[in-house]
């Protein structure tokens, strides 16, 4: 029996198209094994960052679910990468591409990102809460809500939407802390 396999392995071994064949299965099971690690981490990630977020009533859960899903689909970006690589195809260009279209987005959504990351910084600095009376850019008003895009505001007739990047540059009045 022992002689058996070891007349299969030097068969495997001694010819060259078998050894190739060989080589690129063990390559291909490789890949395999880390797509399946890298899907597995970015995936518990993921699921940390939308438990931790659902512990908030607020737009900081979708802060958290927001990072939790980039984390994830860096990974499988990562995942399609190794792929490509296994298969020989040139990434240069496609990351410098990847890289020209990210600049050219950003620029493009540099406003709605401005929002965004200054709604993040209200949101985790909390100057006021829900409830406080302020003058934001000289809007007066009642805070009702915040979340990542506006701040609105209430008063005697009228809603007022200020943009997060507007008040983070702005000088903010609080009137009366109400939720402290």
């Amino acid at each position: 029996m022992i002689e058996k396999i070891n007349l299969i392995i030097k068969n495997i071994y001694s010819s060259p198209t078998n050894l190739f064949i060989f080589n690129i299965a063990f390559q291909g099971l490789k890949i395999i094994f880390i797509s399946f690690i890298i899907f597995a981490i970015t995936s518990k990630l993921r699921n940390f960052f939308r438990k931790y977020g659902d512990k908030f009533n607020d737009a900081r859960d979708t802060f958290f679910n927001l990072i939790g899903d980039i984390i994830f689909f860096c990974g499988l970006l990562a995942i399609i990468l190794v792929i490509f690589k296994f298969f020989g195809i040139d990434l240069k260009g496609i990351i410098a591409g990847m890289g020209l279209t990210g600049f050219v987005l950003g620029m493009a959504l540099k406003d709605i990102l401005s929002n965004l990351v200054s709604g993040m910084i209200i949101l985790f600095t909390k100057p006021f809460n829900i409830g406080d009376s302020v003058i934001i850019g000289g809007k007066q008003g009642i805070v009702y809500e915040i979340n990542l895009r506006h701040i609105l505001l209430t008063n005697e007739s009228d809603l007022i939407l200020v943009p997060t990047a507007s008040a983070f540059s702005s000088t903010i009045v609080i009137n009366n802390k109400k939720n402290e």
